[in-house]
């Protein structure tokens, strides 16, 4: 039996050289060929994507800054606010409306992945968490002077500490 009478729709092969045969060679080429470029695609969109997350976190750490120097600010306010300001109604309610807007602005900060460092009495001295400022007195304790900031595994600023003295 002969291949065209088992499939009548069978499509004939010319006889002749007008269809051209490619090596296998030259087929196994182009196809590394396109996996190189499939590769180097793949590549390409994972570093620009890598690129886009630290552009856009070293974006966010700036701004967080630049809202940690606000909340400072606040609290300087706050300290610096005279003695008898609770003393009046008016005053009382301008503390609590300030004290309102920190809060607020450190549930905002949360919010955004920033953590606190905020060391305990308890707590060790840390050179990768703190930074160790002058005492004008002598503490048993490790205390607190400013907070410090972390965002992801960055720290954006140390915790400020006075150390405990020394026995």
């Amino acid at each position: 039996m002969k291949p065209e009478e088992t499939n009548p729709k069978a499509e004939e092969v010319p006889d002749d050289d007008s269809s051209p045969i490619v090596p296998v060679e030259e087929n196994l080429d182009w196809k590394d060929r396109a996996l190189r470029a499939q590769a180097e695609m793949q590549n390409m969109k994972r570093r620009l994507e890598e690129e886009t997350e630290a552009r856009t976190r070293r974006r966010m750490e700036s701004l967080l800054m630049e809202l940690i120097t606000v909340a400072d600010h606040m609290d300087l306010a706050m300290q610096a606010a005279p003695s008898n300001l609770p003393d009046s109604k008016e005053g009382q309610g301008f503390l609590a409306g300030i004290a309102a807007i920190r809060s607020s602005l450190d549930i905002a900060l949360r919010a955004q992945g920033l953590e606190f460092i905020q060391p305990q009495e308890t707590d060790v001295f840390d050179p990768e968490m703190h930074e160790a400022v002058p005492a004008e007195v002598n503490n048993p304790t490790l205390t607190l002077v400013r907070k410090g900031y972390r965002f992801g595994k960055h720290i954006l600023r140390p915790a400020q500490v006075h150390l405990p003295e020394e026995a």
